[in-house]
């Protein structure tokens, strides 16, 4: 059995895999497939070709083919995971999930081949928002992925070509989105939980705030918002379009507009070899997003004025940051919002999965 700490993000599948805790990462991008696609050079990396076959009795049309991630951004019909979203009951989840574990699985030399096909048994420990995280919500997601039997077959993908992976889930842990952000904050930032915190979740399609106390959790203080940044990045590319004659085909690739290392690349793009500043459309937008999560985190800490630290997390903390400081600095509010750096922002989560399964499973022995 393989250990397997995932987290379906909206931007990106992020995982945590085996006892030498490999990384791996996966635009959360798919499109749909013929059985040949037409290819003048095969991909060089087996993440840059990803075409597979999926049959699983938890998809909702039971089997289907799909180029995902890095090759479904260059297709005519990319599907990106849109506002009413629900993860515990969304295919594009869990294409993204077992194509990552199909992956790992052949490419780890963790499991024998069998009369042409991996055996891949995994513990896995992933999560969903706070709105799905009720115990019953979890239970059924739990239910779900331990009752089926899940096949993936890579077609026409670099490397791993007519290979079938077959992946049995031996235990599965769901946990809560944002919440298990405290035990990465536990273990990194010396954040006990004696003490009230607040620990804001920014995510794509949602905005979770939980408020620990004492390590718990309280259950009638903490809620899931219904918007995150993805509205907003598709307001962008709309206008980008209207006035530029410019069309992002994905999210993903206008994230790396807005947060490109170099400054004299950021918030501009590319139009027939001519550079053109977008950041008056981007500004429009984020600021709008940035007042309203402001907002939020001040209803909440009035609502529960004993908290004494508010940290914003997940990958639309990151690029939301600045615009939320300058919301802050505009409107002269005082409220001492953490942010953590933008690769544990986004990865602290998976990183407490991965945490909490390694407890887990040492419990069992």
């Amino acid at each position: 059995m393989r250990t397997a700490a995932i987290d379906v993000g909206n931007d990106s599948v992020k995982a945590i895999l085996g006892p030498s805790k490999t990384q791996m990462t996966i635009p959360n991008i798919i499109s749909p497939a013929a059985q040949e696609r037409i290819v003048t050079e095969i991909e060089r990396d087996v993440l840059d070709g990803l075409h597979v076959c999926i049959s699983s009795n938890c998809l909702k049309q039971g089997k289907g083919i799909y180029t995902i991630g890095e090759l479904a951004r260059s297709s005519d019909t990319p599907s990106e995971l849109r506002a009413n979203s629900i993860k515990s009951d969304n295919d594009q989840s869990l294409i993204l999930l077992l194509t990552t574990l199909a992956v790992d699985a052949v490419t780890s030399n963790a499991f024998s081949e069998i009369n042409g096909c991996y055996q891949a048994h995994y513990a896995l420990s992933t999560g969903l928002p706070i709105g799905e995280g009720t115990q019953q919500d979890r239970l059924l997601f739990k239910q779900k992925l331990e009752s089926c039997i899940h096949e993936v077959e890579f077609l026409q993908t670099p490397l791993l070509s007519g290979k079938k992976v077959r992946i049995h889930f031996s235990k599965v842990f769901v946990n809560v989105e944002g919440i298990s952000s405290f035990i990465f904050l536990n273990e990194h930032q010396n954040e006990t939980g004696e003490n009230p915190i607040l620990i804001y979740d920014i995510g794509g399609l949602t905005s979770d705030a939980a408020i620990i106390e004492k390590s718990v959790i309280k259950n009638g203080l903490s809620e899931s918002y219904l918007e995150g940044v993805s509205v907003y990045l598709d307001k962008i590319m709309k206008e980008v379009e209207r006035q530029y004659q410019y069309k992002f085909k994905n999210r993903r690739d206008l994230i790396k507009v807005i947060t490109h290392p170099d400054k004299s690349d950021r918030h501009y793009i590319y139009k027939m070899g001519n550079k053109i500043c977008i950041q008056p459309v981007i500004e429009t937008e984020l600021l709008k997003l940035a007042k309203k999560q402001v907002q939020w985190v001040e209803e909440k800490w009035l609502e529960y004025p004993t908290v004494q630290s508010a940290y914003l997390v997940g990958g639309g903390a990151s690029i939301l940051r600045e615009y939320i400081e300058k919301v802050l600095q505009s409107e002269r509010k005082e409220m001492p919002l953490k942010f953590l750096d933008t690769h544990n922002s986004i990865w602290s989560n998976v990183y407490s999965y991965d945490k909490i399964l390694d407890v887990a499973l040492s419990n069992q022995h």
